[in-house]
């Protein structure tokens, strides 16, 4: 029998390219595949509640930052009327259709969390599953990870999980979440696979980090190659699993700097396109600008998200040279959000090229 466990951090990410308009299907996607029989979805306690606390953060963030850029429109002098006219326009266009997309993300997670073929009841938190979490801080074993307190939310999925197993016999259990340094490490092949203290605890478990790949690779769903390198960029871009307010280490020398550097350059990426990611402005720049290759600017792209990531979630201090690389990077960026960019209303105009 396969068993799914998807972590918070991936519904996330579906449900904010739902909400955000790609209507990729991710969801009824899924909810077809618990119809049909083809796999027991696990649904933990753990998962059930930081999905309702992370998810409403986010919608509240994605509010606030467009009351940023509104704010931003009526104190800039630089802007002429028309274009803080028809920027305010196409954030409340955007605010209006995310509320609408809300109710039908909420009401598709609703059906898959009620249905018959996803495991929960058997899922919430027993004293066994903390005592058990306690010891992986104990033992200082994965995905236990330090400065983040005695009892972590990744420990329980994991104990919760093994207890549910202990009765199974002849089973798969697919790993799915975008938290590769906590749950998983590289084989010789430098792909990620279940980290070893956690796959000795279960018979046959295995480890991926994008939803899409997995459904094509297990279950024969059809998802394109882009929207599985479209999943990967928006798992990077949002933070998912992980909000500020969880950030424990104060940073500090270089770090500090990249962070800073990040996100002044997603509050100039938000002038262009306010509730999109960097990239997703990136691209309508270059669409309007045909001597800009998109091509050009990849490569700065990832190492820009790369080095970010590294810097804030996995805590390594970075040497000189990425320090410059990053510096860079941003530079070219930076130059390319320079870029002169003809603002409309239309909704099309988001729609460009990334040649």
């Amino acid at each position: 029998m396969k068993y799914l466990f998807i972590d918070t951090n991936i519904y996330i990410t579906c449900c904010l390219m739902e909400l955000e308009g790609d209507n990729l299907g991710t969801l009824k996607q899924l909810h077809k595949l618990l119809n049909l029989q083809k796999v027991k979805l696990l649904f933990p306690d753990v998962v059930f509640f930081e999905l309702k606390k992370v998810l409403n953060e986010k919608t509240e963030k994605i509010k606030a930052e467009v009351g940023k850029v509104r704010e931003f429109t009526k104190t800039n002098t630089s802007l002429n009327e028309k274009i803080r006219t028809d920027i305010n326009k196409k954030m409340t266009e955007c605010i209006d259709e995310r509320i609408t997309n809300s109710d039908r993300v909420k009401k598709e997670i609703n059906s898959i969390y009620s249905s018959a073929n996803t495991i929960k009841n058997e899922l919430e938190i027993v004293d066994e599953d903390l005592v058990e979490a306690y010891k992986m801080y104990l033992s200082g074993v994965r995905p236990f990870k330090k400065g983040y307190g005695e009892l972590q939310p990744d420990c329980l999925i994991i104990s919760t999980l093994e207890r549910f197993f202990k009765s199974k016999n002849g089973y798969q259990l697919l790993f799915c979440s975008a938290n590769n340094s906590d749950f998983a490490e590289r084989n010789d092949k430098s792909e990620y696979v279940i980290h070893k203290d956690i796959a000795e605890k279960f018979s046959n478990i295995t480890y991926s980090e994008n939803l899409f790949s997995l459904l094509n690779k297990e279950f024969n769903a059809k998802f394109p190659e882009k929207s599985i390198e479209e999943f990967d960029e928006k798992a990077d871009e949002l933070s998912v699993g992980m909000t500020d307010s969880d950030q424990k280490e104060p940073l500090a020398g270089d770090r500090a700097v990249i962070m800073s550097i990040y996100d002044r350059l997603n509050d100039i990426a938000a002038i262009v396109d306010p509730v999109s990611p960097m990239r997703t402005s990136l691209k309508q720049i270059v669409s309007q600008n045909p001597h800009v290759r998109m091509s050009d600017f990849i490569k700065d792209l990832d190492n820009i998200y790369s080095i970010r990531s590294q810097v804030k979630y996995q805590r390594l201090e970075p040497d000189p040279g990425i320090v410059k690389s990053y510096f860079e990077s941003a530079a070219r960026i930076l130059e390319l959000l320079k870029q002169p960019l003809n603002i409309t209303s239309d909704s099309k105009s988001r729609e460009t090229n990334s040649s």
